[in-house]
């Protein structure tokens, strides 16, 4: 019940700690510590026939997970449920038409990676940053169209404050005369932001890629260390945090991980449900569909029932 109540506060935009808990405490009382009944940067294969459909708003656990456009205000407002989260940690499509099979074709590498992202045309996302009620943003972003977002970020009413880099130890082949190795991501805030972390935090950010370019199945997906920094140097244990492209769900298990609520989107139904198996082997628990109480579970196993015999609508 304390769980549920204070979960319920966090979502609204509450100071935990006002009431009296410390971290640790809240910690242990919202769970933070996760089951990790499998590695944080470990994928499922992703399907070939997806169970959710477009409006389909998923609860696990304290989080919710919406299949839709992020740039779309009633999705937003359902996803949200009244919250108000004040960070959004997020990797949208970077606006470079990302072709990750490419390497296949030349046989530089043996990445599990298929097929293009949606949206990945464009860069300016500013009528999604415009729907998020919050006051701080973490968006990564390609470094070609670093001035686009950042125009995108100010117009939708936020200060640049840093840009970060993410170092990686090894580069990522490319057609380019020079091979990337980096990625940036935009540090920006409306009012006076909220800061939560330590003086010894940089720009710089060393974090290993735990075998990236030849493990992952969403094409851009980051390490879990990429979206769980920001929560811990802009939010506290419990409190909601919002992301708008949740690709195959590295923000939501950086969430779980530390204790936070992730409320998110994700437009394409296949990547909600890798999402959402991700969470399920990583938490050991259950997604529910909220306007029927279905669990994922359920709904995968009626799916994958002879037509004859199961439900031809699991939708």
């Amino acid at each position: 019940m304390l769980k549920l109540e204070l979960t319920d506060l966090s979502k609204l935009g509450a100071d935990l700690k006002m009431l009296g808990f410390n971290e640790q405490e809240l910690a242990a009382a919202l769970g933070s510590t996760a089951t990790r009944l499998v590695p944080e940067d470990e994928v499922p294969a992703l399907a070939e026939a997806a169970i959710s459909r477009p409006g389909d708003i998923w609860v696990l656990g304290p989080h919710r997970v919406c299949c839709g456009d992020s740039t779309d205000a009633e999705t937003v407002s359902a996803v949200l449920a009244g919250a108000v989260p004040q960070l959004m940690v997020t990797d949208p499509p970077y606006g470079v038409d990302y072709d990750p099979e490419w390497r296949h074709r030349i046989g530089v590498n043996k990445s599990d990676r298929r097929g293009k992202i949606a949206n990945d045309d464009r860069a300016d996302w500013t009528a999604a940053w415009g729907l998020f009620p919050g006051e701080v943003a973490y968006v990564w972003h390609g470094a070609l169209h670093a001035t686009t977002v950042a125009e995108s970020l100010t117009t939708a009413g936020f200060t640049i404050r840093s840009q970060i880099i993410w170092a990686k130890e090894r580069l990522v082949m490319s057609r380019g005369d020079y091979h990337w190795q980096h990625e940036p991501c935009w540090y920006a805030v409306r009012k006076r932001g909220g800061w939560t972390g330590d003086r010894k935090q940089t720009t710089l950010w060393t974090i290993v890629s735990a075998g990236q370019d030849t493990e992952t199945k969403h094409a851009t997906q980051k390490p879990v260390e990429c979206m769980r920094r920001p929560m811990l140097n802009n939010s506290s244990p419990g409190q909601a945090v919002y992301e708008p492209f949740l690709g195959s769900g590295t923000t939501l298990i950086a969430a779980q991980s530390s204790g936070r609520v992730c409320l998110a989107i994700e437009i394409d139904p296949l990547f909600v449900d890798l999402a959402i198996r991700r969470w399920q082997a990583f938490a050991g628990a259950k997604a529910i569909r909220e306007t029927d109480g279905a669990s994922f579970e359920e709904l995968t196993e009626r799916s994958e029932m002879p037509q004859s015999c199961g439900d031809p609508s699991i939708g």
